[in-house]
């Protein structure tokens, strides 16, 4: 499955600035999930969209903690992992769905899957692996959402996301990034 453009960062909380880097990966600098960021585009209300991922390692090509979803735009940057409303946590080749920071189900796979949490026009929140639900909420919401990333350890990290609202995947720009480091 090809991904579309890969997500830039930019730091208001704590000052780390754009780069040039072009593949915009993720990785964390701190310990017990304090590495977040949160999209400053949205996905509007009554719109379909996702956004997605490749499962991969870390950093350092060794286990991988990382959570990525939608909250509610309305939500103030995040600042901790069970701030994600409709997360998909991926613990190593796990893939558990979260709901505001609480386990529903899970799935397993390999790494190099693709993993989406897609919402629909409808307010359907479906959780995919390789384009295939293997979890959906009926009318989770159909209000307007932001894109949330946190990352549990230094060095877990956040590879190769898109953003899909409805004109083709697209590169978001992100405020709120706390102990997140591009490369």
């Amino acid at each position: 499955m090809a991904f579309g453009s890969l997500l830039g960062f930019r730091n208001a909380a704590t000052g780390f600035a754009e780069s040039d880097n072009p593949n915009k990966n993720l990785y964390g600098t701190a310990g017990s999930w304090n590495n977040n960021a949160d999209s400053v585009e949205t996905l509007a209300a009554n719109t379909y969209g996702y956004i997605e991922r490749q499962a991969s390692t870390d950093f350092s090509g060794a286990s991988n903690l990382c959570m990525m979803g939608f909250t509610a735009a309305a939500n103030p940057p995040a600042t901790s992992w069970n701030t994600i409303g409709w997360a998909l946590y991926q613990t190593n080749t796990t893939y558990e769905v979260r709901l505001g920071g609480s386990a529903v189900t899970s799935t397993t796979g390999s790494l190099g899957d693709t993993l989406r949490v897609q919402r629909e026009v409808n307010g359907d929140m479906k959780f995919m692996k390789n384009g295939i639900a293997f979890y959906t909420i009926t009318g989770a919401t159909t209000g307007e959402l932001k894109v949330d990333v946190a990352v549990a350890n230094g060095n877990d990290a956040a590879k190769l996301i898109s953003m899909e609202r409805g004109n083709g995947p697209f590169t978001p720009n992100w405020t709120g990034k706390i102990n997140m480091v591009e490369y």
